[in-house]
């Protein structure tokens, strides 16, 4: 046996023996809003990532998420039509 099917074999064990290791849910809901220290609001999201099949767990400001958002819109507004009416137009 290689040492990879080894590996692989142990591993598959310890899972199997130990049911309190194996996660009961892939996704974490998004937690409520974390005030800061300069008073903005954090808020954080779960994001499905392409290429992946694990999400991955995003914090940011609410201004953040709204900045992103709106350079989403002009990306897809830009490619879609030639035009751009945000401020970040390139």
């Amino acid at each position: 046996m290689s040492a990879l099917g080894l590996i692989a074999a142990l591993a598959m064990t310890a899972a199997v023996a130990d049911p309190t290791s194996v996660p009961t849910s892939v996704s974490t809901p998004a937690s409520a809003p974390t005030p800061m220290a300069d008073g903005q609001t954090e808020v954080c999201k779960t994001i499905q990532v392409t290429g992946t099949r694990f999400p991955e767990r995003q914090c940011r400001t609410k201004a953040e998420w709204a900045a992103m958002q709106a350079a989403a819109r002009d990306f897809v507004n830009k490619q879609t039509t030639g035009a751009c009416t945000g401020l970040n137009c390139h």
